[in-house]
């Protein structure tokens, strides 16, 4: 029929290109004609399986996953009837693929085994082989891991022994392998194994043919690169994940994307452009009616709330992270749920409820074969009867918990069962053994990238130094934990250490609620030696940078006033962060413009390779970030710097009312001019960084470079007749 064969080819078009929308509507109007023709028999049967399974995959593809659900089983039911057994196969494996996203573990095993015993009854060894591969993934999701990495052994003999002689199938089975094993090694918490797994997962697969695992691949090294703290490459790998789930409209894949983004600029400490991730996650989860997807990030959005320390907030939405996830079958979404909410219930000092949860969620993790997540909960259920005074019930959990983490080589398991023993000492009246374990948890803690729990650790060490009169020590601990809360966005930690720290030095707790406004190491010459820094000023070499937002003015005209605060302040919060991670020292903010300096109590060299250093980062993030914000319908952020190098004075400026530490001189206005010339001139890049000839000189080898042209080179009130200064073109 004409007709038929006419929509048939448009659906397929709309479908190749992303139009998933429209492809089912094609689809749909293709199925309609071909049973208004009457026909019957075979061929009949198998197009309409055939169609029927590809208006269930665009519907997958789109998230719609309600949808996709009834024509899978419908095409699986009519391939089996018809004895189409290759049919009724891949029906069933992706019945079992939309279960999988759904939460429904146990039933996606089902159909992902029902569909390997119909490719043997086909005998099709590569259909089996490939359905297997993702049964692996499944058992992973349901803690049964032994039994995962077990039958992933079994498919890389499969094709070792030659049961699979097409190079690219070959290939599809081995990619979609090493990735079930990855899985199963992150959800044991193997990240360095994970790695190696998918890495090996993309030497197997063709950019041009496996486009949506090899985003997953990314996204999950992205998601290692995060836990490890290489924030820079974390979020450039989700950032080309989301490009390419964006590129394919396959929304589940955006939403994972957005996810994953969200929590790391959470851990980065940046919440807004968290919050905006998880409202794109959201927004996502709710057009497609993704139930399961939904509950997952409203528990991060109540992430954030406790790290501002809106409990009662945060309670709410992990109440209704729990009544989604109820919705499915997912028992170890459920034990996290839990967990969370007995969290946050111990932090309002609501015993009863936290008790309740942290039993439900031992429970859920038992369950779902998660031994060494229920003894996770076991602890938060000590710590909850720890601050209830319930010691002997306290013990017996600590112990229990124990048992279970037994071979368990993470050390931030080990870190947290001796921060509980330390609490446990600590209730008892034994500071100075509690203190010792506090030293151990600590120590646990430090071989990993920071965390939140060490900052709780740190502040819980400094309430036991501080009983056991060692005040030298206590104050160290809440140092640390102050400058780490203040880094991962904590503020509920900051503010309970600062104040605990002043009932011991009120003094130093002023000091350290001055720190984020003047430069790095400011404070302290101020407070020790007053007199002496406010009248000297000091010749130094160092490296200035400027780094201002492009488009600012015009930006401002548009916004309104909190929208436009928002915008500033995650400019500048991006910059800072970049600039203390490398050593170097905010000295002021001009508007959205942010100045500092590096290489004090260093050598001319050491600074300049930081401050470039520095810029190329920015460069990068902004980047990044920039991408994820026009992905997200959000305006995009760029910036221009300028680096110079010379020597400039340090010291107070200004009338005895109102002084300022900072640093003056012609190197300074030279960095800003060069900052100002950065935003100008004609360049495809709308991020730039130019940098002086004596900044080169000192970092040579880190940036590719051009050198401006005279004629371009036109500084404000510098003659730059003999200047030379350079475009900043990448990396070198």
């Amino acid at each position: 029929m004409p007709a038929i064969e006419s929509l048939l080819t448009e659906a397929k078009n709309l479908e190749s290109s992303g139009h998933f929308a429209q492809a089912v509507s094609r689809y749909t109007q293709v199925l309609a004609t071909l049973r208004d023709g009457g026909e019957d028999g075979q061929e009949q049967t198998e197009r309409e399986i055939d169609l029927l399974y590809r208006r269930a995959t665009a519907h997958r593809f789109q998230g719609e996953l309600d949808q996709a659900l009834p024509d899978f089983e419908r095409c699986a039911a009519l391939a089996e009837g018809a004895g189409s057994l290759q049919w009724a196969a891949r029906a069933h494996r992706a019945l079992a693929e939309v279960f999988l996203r759904q939460k429904q573990i146990d039933v996606a095993i089902q159909s992902f085994r029902r569909s390997a015993e119909l490719g043997e009854q086909g005998d099709d060894p590569a259909d089996v082989l490939l359905t297997k591969s993702r049964l692996a993934r499944a058992l992973c999701e349901a803690g049964q891991t032994r039994d995962a990495k077990s039958l992933a052994g079994e498919i890389v003999e499969g094709l070792r022994d030659g049961l699979v002689p097409d190079h690219d199938t070959r290939a599809e089975i081995a990619s979609q392998t090493y990735l079930s094993l990855g899985v199963a090694c992150f959800k044991s918490g193997q990240g360095r194994r994970a790695r190696r797994f998918f890495l090996r997962a993309l030497e197997h697969l063709d950019p041009q043919r496996f486009v949506l695992p090899l985003a997953e691949c990314r996204r999950y090294l992205g998601i290692l690169e995060s836990e490890a703290k290489n924030f820079m490459q974390a979020t450039a790998a989700l950032a080309e994940a989301l490009k390419v789930y964006t590129r394919l409209g396959f929304d589940p894949g955006r939403f994972d994307a957005y996810l994953s983004l969200g929590i790391t600029y959470m851990d980065m400490g940046d919440l807004r452009n968290a919050r905006l991730c998880f409202q794109c996650a959201e927004g996502i989860a709710r057009s497609r009616n993704m139930r399961a997807e939904l509950a997952r990030n409203q528990s991060r959005f109540a992430d954030l709330e406790m790290r501002e320390g809106k409990y009662d907030s945060a309670r709410r939405m992990y109440e209704e992270d729990l009544r989604l996830t109820e919705q499915t079958s997912d028992r170890q979404g459920l034990g996290y749920c839990h967990r969370n909410l007995a969290r946050v219930c111990l932090s309002l000092k609501d015993y009863r409820a936290c008790e309740r949860h942290a039993q439900e969620s031992r429970d859920h993790f038992r369950a779902s074969n998660r031994l060494h997540l229920a003894a996770l909960s076991e602890l938060a259920l000590a710590e909850c009867y720890l601050d209830q005074g319930r010691l002997p019930e306290a013990a017996r959990l600590i112990e229990e918990a124990q048992h279970d983490l037994e071979g368990k080589q993470a050390v931030t398991y080990q870190a947290s069962l001796a921060d509980l023993r330390a609490r446990l000492l600590m209730a008892e009246g034994k500071e100075a053994e509690a203190i010792e374990h506090f030293d151990a948890a600590i120590d646990g803690h430090l071989r990993q990238p920071p965390t939140r729990e060490l900052a709780e650790t740190r502040y819980q060490a400094a309430l036991a130094c501080h009983r056991a009169q060692r005040p030298a020590d206590a104050l160290n601990h809440l140092r640390n934990a102050v400058e780490l809360a203040e880094m991962l966005g904590s503020r509920d930690i900051r503010e309970k250490a600062l104040r605990t720290m002043d009932d011991i030095d009120v003094v130093e707790a002023q000091r350290l609620k001055l720190a984020p406004y003047l430069p790095s190491g400011t404070v302290d010459e101020l407070s020790t030696d007053w007199l002496d820094i406010d009248r000297r000023k000091e010749p130094i070499v160092a490296t200035v940078m400027f780094v201002d937002m492009r488009g600012f003015t015009s930006l401002s005209g548009r916004l309104d006033e909190h929208e436009l605060a928002d915008t500033v302040e995650a400019f500048i919060s991006l910059v800072v962060r970049i600039v203390r991670h490398n050593g170097g020292s905010v000295d002021k903010f001009i508007g959205d413009c942010v100045m500092a300096t590096f290489g004090f109590g260093q050598t001319p060299e050491q600074g300049a390779r930081m401050a470039l250093w520095t810029g190329l980062e920015v460069l990068e993030q902004l980047a990044v970030t920039s991408e994820v914000h026009v992905d997200a319908g959000a305006r995009p952020m760029h910036g221009s710097i300028g680096i110079n190098t010379g020597q400039v004075i340090t010291g107070c400026f200004g009338p005895l009312d109102k002084r300022d530490y900072t640093v003056v001189g012609y190197h300074v206005n030279l960095a800003a001019r060069l900052q100002s010339l950065a935003a100008e001139i004609s360049h495809p890049d709308p991020n730039r960084l130019i940098l002086s000839d004596q900044t080169l000189r000192l970092a040579p080898g880190i940036a590719a470079v051009r050198e401006i042209e005279k004629n371009e080179l036109l500084l404000k009130g510098i003659d730059a007749s003999t200047l030379t200064a350079w475009l900043v073109t990448g990396r070198a």
